[in-house]
């Protein structure tokens, strides 16, 4: 793994924005039917499963010279590090960093949406700024602690 911190609110971006894009599947479906399905649904493929269940936390031994390393290393160390944040204290982050994956890394696009009346605004771009920089900075200070092979 790169152990030299992304420069600057662009850099963290590019880092984000590439690590998200690593780990986030593509491809919905796999051929053929779920097994289980009695109406005929497609089948999922199985990286796309495994995201939407939630399992971020699959761990793997990497391999060097044809042999298992002895330690262990997260498959999807990014979604790891956001579900990290998510369930020790930080959901909000969580969710402005997950608003910054799906939007290519657009912080001007963050909102804020009230849960009295449902209405949303766009934050104002210096604010959408430091709260993106600090959730970026956070993201990476858990993201270097996480056992990769990258």
């Amino acid at each position: 793994m790169n152990t030299f911190a992304p420069k600057g609110l662009p850099g963290m971006l590019r880092w984000f924005v590439r690590s998200w894009r690593d780990e986030v599947p593509t491809d919905i479906h796999a051929g053929g039917i779920e097994p289980e399905s009695q109406l005929g649904a497609p089948k999922l493929a199985g990286d796309f499963r495994a995201y939407i269940s939630g399992a971020h936390g699959r761990t793997t031994y990497a391999w060097s010279d044809g042999r298992p390393e002895s330690t262990e290393t997260y498959l999807t160390p990014m979604l790891w590090t956001l579900r990290f944040l998510e369930r020790n204290r930080h959901p909000l982050i969580a969710a402005v960093l997950r608003a910054l994956g799906r939007s290519a890394g657009d912080y001007r696009s963050l909102t804020m949406t009230c849960t009295t009346c449902a209405s949303s605004v766009t934050l104002p771009d210096e604010y959408a700024e430091a709260i993106a920089r600090d959730a970026l900075h956070l993201a990476w200070e858990h993201y270097r602690e996480a056992p990769t092979t990258y």
